[in-house]
């Protein structure tokens, strides 16, 4: 199954599954882990990082026992998230009884310049690093014999890795700046200085993913295997070469790519790629993160493109497909990449003006295009697919179509300027977090052949004022309307009352709000929950 390293989906993930703490002692809290073996380990604040952000601040050392109500109890772990989006953290000294790190306990601790890693670390988790952007260096005990995926994840700052020269199961040998696994000689996570060694036999998926700071990539000959976002987000890099040697990959004609030989497949490039004729595919995660990419041209030969291999190419405006490319076109000079036997736009850019040819926006088209301003979805376009417009901060003004039918999960989630929404008469269904964190929105009128609203489908639209439910709406998703903080009016054009779960507008005053609903539907409204708690409760006039 493909792992996608959305930071999004990461903290979500990281947030339910934290240990919560069972007390406190010298400004650490902790957790229960045996009480007959009298353990505990460091632990976030409440259920999860999220409950008291910044819980954790300067410099915090972490003791290799600790008492409570008389007790001595060791400190053998760093829970799950423990130091969990702590922006203030700047050095960590891990105490020499810890064994054990958690997955994500650092995760997105952005000021942390410094861990000091005790002597007993023997097991690290999954993303512990990821988002570390300060963190300049680490060294790895000579006890450590297990280490997660994408452990480094958005170290964007990180320049030496070194590990204890007595440490069996790992090596940095020669200086490479890399955390290598020595028995299968797989490159497990490295940083803007690492220089691959020639005995690399693999290299991890997501190993440097977001490490922006690499500039040059070189592959040695020894390399048969590399790993699924293995360089993804690594917006830096200007060149990429394959030894000559190597059997497996090369950089033919100078492409500035690695290239799957036997099969023609592009699976890393990078800003100064030029797609050499001959490729048959690009790779799902090819050129995701290629934020200064600015054009690319697809040669006849491609007959396969990944879902999302262009996602957050942020600086994409100008895409072109050869004219006797047999599966994708660009007609119109519409940059973008159409599917041309299904009329699926596959991949759009901040240049695009969708064709009203096309019948569907496919998944992540124009994720995280940064220079697209405004989107006009023509009424021949009857889906919108998941994440298709998701994390397009620049993007202010969307109109959908009249011939759209559904709107897909995360389709316009993060659009943080869009301030401007009209949603076509047709539109049945509007998926899970669709219009999420779009904090300029201010007004949504949710058309009446809509039957499906998805859970948070407008959470977080923190300056969303109105809205108008339509008709026929018959279910409305937990926490469809959570954060929506300066909701004030809400229409409901339903007849019969809409049956909702309570938490559809957690966290709104909406005590403070109006609802105005039929005269016929009044009295139900009235009684029922969360509706009867609205300030003011009016009937439609016309």
């Amino acid at each position: 199954m493909r792992k996608v390293l959305f930071f999004l989906t990461g903290i979500l993930l990281t947030a339910s599954g934290a240990m919560a703490h069972d007390f406190e002692a010298d400004g650490i809290y902790y957790s229960f882990r045996d009480v007959v073996r009298q353990t505990v380990g460091v632990a976030c604040r409440g259920e999860n990082f999220q409950d008291y952000p910044d819980e954790y601040s300067g410099r915090v050392v972490i003791p290799a026992t600790v008492k409570y109500r008389g007790t001595t109890y060791t400190v053998e772990a760093i829970e799950k998230g423990a130091f969990g989006d702590c922006d203030g953290l700047e050095q960590v000294v891990v105490g020499d009884r810890v064994t054990s790190i958690g997955d994500a306990a650092f995760v997105f601790c952005r000021h942390l310049k410094a861990v000091e890693l005790g002597s007993g670390v023997e097991v690290i988790g999954n993303d512990v690093f990821c988002g570390c952007e300060a963190l300049a260096s680490l060294e790895f005990g000579a006890l450590v014999r297990q280490v997660g995926t994408s452990v480094f994840a958005g170290c964007v700052g990180l320049e030496r890795v070194l590990v204890h020269d007595q440490n069996p199961y790992y090596t940095s040998h020669g200086a490479c700046n890399a955390l290598i696994e020595k028995a299968s000689n797989k490159l497990i996570a490295g940083c803007k200085n690492t220089i691959i060694p020639d005995d690399v036999v693999s290299i991890a998926e997501a190993a440097f993913y977001g490490c922006s700071g690499l500039t040059s990539v070189h592959i040695p000959a020894s390399v048969a295997d590399i790993g699924f976002e293995a360089f993804a987000k690594c917006e830096g890099i200007r060149s990429i070469e394959v030894d000559p040697r190597n059997r497996v990959y090369d950089s033919r004609q100078g492409c500035n790519a690695v290239v799957e030989t036997t099969t023609g497949r592009l699976l890393v490039g990078c800003m100064n790629t030029v797609i050499p004729d001959g490729i048959r595919s690009i790779h799902a995660s090819a050129f995701y993160g290629c934020s200064h990419l600015a054009e690319i041209f697809i040669p006849a030969s491609v007959t396969d493109i990944g879902s999302g291999a262009f996602g957050r190419c942020a600086g994409l405006q100008k895409i072109t497909v050869a004219p006797n490319n047999l599966v994708y076109d660009s007609r119109n000079g519409c940059n973008a990449i159409i599917e041309t036997s299904r009329d699926l736009l596959l991949v759009g850019c901040g240049g695009t003006v969708i064709p009203n040819t096309v019948s569907q926006i496919g998944d992540r088209a124009f994720f995280g295009s940064k220079q697209l301003r405004q989107i006009v979805i023509p009424n021949s376009i009857t889906e919108i697919g998941e994440s298709a417009f998701e994390d397009c901060v620049g993007l202010s003004s969307v109109v959908i179509g009249n011939g759209v039918t559904s709107i897909g999960d995360l389709a316009f989630g993060r659009c943080e300027q869009l301030a401007s929404l009209s949603i076509g008469e047709s539109v049945a269904s509007i998926g899970e977090y669709a219009f999420s964190a779009c904090f300029l929105l201010k007004k949504v009128v949710i058309p009446n052949q809509v039957g499906f609203v998805g859970l948070c489908a407008f959470g977080g639209c923190e300056s969303l004022k109105s809205v108008t439910i339509g008709s026929r709406v018959a279910y409305i998703g937990s926490g469809a309307f959570d954060r929506c903080t300066s909701l004030t009016d809400v229409v409901c054009l339903a007849d019969n009352e809409v049956v909702i779960e309570e938490d559809v507008f957690e966290d709104v005053n909406i005590g403070a709000a109006t609802l105005r609903v039929s005269a016929s539907a009044l009295k139900s409204y009235r009684k029922s929950d969360p509706w009867k708690n609205f300030g003011k409760i009016e009937a439609l006039t016309n």
